[in-house]
């Protein structure tokens, strides 16, 4: 995800835009890392071939539908089998 965010920051020119850009970032997604963190990333970033990173997801298929009776509120309860299997293969381990 951060390479696509760093692409599009780099293709929108909107470095002079990044501190507010970034709290627009943290509004949407949880993560540790700061802007300071996010700026020292970016020329690593920018060095990347997409083409020659793996991508991994979890999604539905690892996961179990589930609507809380009393609400009605709908989860997706995790399969952690299944879960480990998407980070052992991402990390090479077989």
């Amino acid at each position: 995800m951060l390479i696509a965010v760093s692409k599009k920051l780099f293709s929108l020119n909107a470095l002079g835009r990044v501190s507010e850009l970034y709290q627009a970032y943290r509004s949407t997604v949880v993560t540790d890392l700061t802007l300071e963190d996010t700026l020292q990333l970016l020329p690593l970033l920018q060095a990347i071939d997409p083409g020659r990173v793996d991508r991994y997801t979890i999604n539905t298929d690892q996961a179990t539908p589930w609507i809380e009776p009393d609400t009605g509120r709908y989860f997706l309860l995790p399969d952690t089998e299944a879960i480990r299997q998407v980070l052992r293969q991402a990390i090479g381990i077989p």
